[in-house]
C-alpha cells in the first residue's frame, strides 16, 4: 500500500516536468513583474535621492540648536511629506502589479479566464491575506537572533504552503469565504496528504540552490538565482495546483 502510494506520488511528481506554452507565459509574466518591480525601485530611489540632497542642503546642526528659520522648516516637513507619499505610491504600485500578475499567472496555471469579478475579489483576498504580516513582525521582535531565523525560515514555508493552495481553491471558486475555509481545511486538515510532495518540491528547492552555488563558482551573478527561482516558482505552482486539486476531490467525495 505504501509502495503504490509512493509510486504514485512520485509519478506526479514526474509529470509536472511535461511543460506546456502555459509554462512559458508564466515566466514571463513573472519575468514582466520582476522587471517593472525593479523599475519602480529605481524611480523610488533617484526620487529619494533628490529628497535627500535637499535635506543635505539644510544646516541640521543649526536647526537642532534653537535657530531654526521658517524656511528649513518647510523645507524639512515637504520633504518628510514627499518621502512618505513616494513610499505610499511605490508600494501601491507594487501592490497594483503583483495582483494584476498573480492573477494572470494562477489564470493561466488552472486554465481559466481573467475576469474583472476575479481580479476585485483576488484583490480583496490578497489585502484579507496581508494578515500574515502580524506573526512575522512578532517574531521580528523576539530578541534572540536564532530564533528569529529559524521561526522566520518555517513561517516563510507554511506562508507559501497555504498561499499556493488558497490561490488554487480561490481561482476554481472565486469565493473569498469558501476559498479562505477550504485553503485551512485542506492545508491543515489534509497535511499528510501534502507532506510527500511538499518533500519534492523542497529536494528541487534544495537542487536549484546547488546549482546556483556551482555557478557562481563560475561567474558571480545574481542573475543565474533570478532566473532559476524564477523557473522554479513558475514550476512550483503547476505542481502544487494539480496536488490540491487532486486532494480537495478526496474532500467532495468523502
Amino acid at each position: 500500500m505504501k509502495k503504490s502510494y509512493f509510486k504514485r506520488k512520485w509519478k506526479e511528481f514526474l509529470n509536472s516536468f511535461k511543460l506546456s506554452t502555459s509554462f512559458i507565459y508564466v515566466l514571463l509574466f513573472d519575468v514582466l513583474y520582476v522587471s517593472l518591480a525593479i523599475l519602480a525601485l529605481v524611480v523610488f530611489g533617484k526620487l529619494a535621492q533628490n529628497l535627500i540632497m535637499k535635506l543635505n542642503a539644510l544646516n541640521l546642526q543649526e536647526i537642532t540648536n534653537t535657530t531654526l528659520m521658517e524656511n528649513q522648516v518647510k523645507t524639512l516637513t515637504s520633504v518628510m511629506n514627499s518621502l512618505l507619499i513616494y513610499t505610499i505610491l511605490l508600494l501601491l504600485v507594487l501592490f497594483i502589479l503583483c495582483i494584476i500578475t498573480r492573477a494572470l499567472i494562477w489564470n493561466i496555471v488552472l486554465n481559466k479566464k481573467l475576469t474583472l469579478k476575479y481580479l476585485g475579489k483576488f484583490s480583496v483576498l490578497n489585502l484579507i491575506w496581508l494578515l500574515w504580516i502580524i506573526p512575522f513582525i512578532l517574531i521580528l521582535s523576539t530578541k534572540n537572533p536564532y530564533s528569529i531565523l529559524i521561526s522566520s525560515i518555517i513561517l516563510a514555508i507554511l506562508f507559501i504552503y497555504f498561499t499556493f493552495v488558497l490561490y488554487t481553491i480561490f481561482t476554481k471558486e472565486v469565493k473569498i469565504g469558501k476559498s479562505l475555509k477550504l485553503c485551512f481545511k485542506l492545508g491543515a486538515g489534509k497535511i499528510n496528504l501534502f507532506l510527500l510532495p511538499m518533500l519534492f518540491a523542497i529536494v528541487v528547492f534544495v537542487l536549484v540552490n546547488i546549482i546556483v552555488v556551482a555557478a557562481n563558482l563560475i561567474v558571480q551573478s545574481s542573475l543565474i538565482a533570478l532566473i532559476l527561482l524564477l523557473l522554479y516558482t513558475a514550476w512550483l505552482r503547476f505542481y502544487c495546483s494539480s496536488v490540491t486539486l487532486r486532494i480537495a476531490k478526496t474532500i467532495k467525495k468523502s
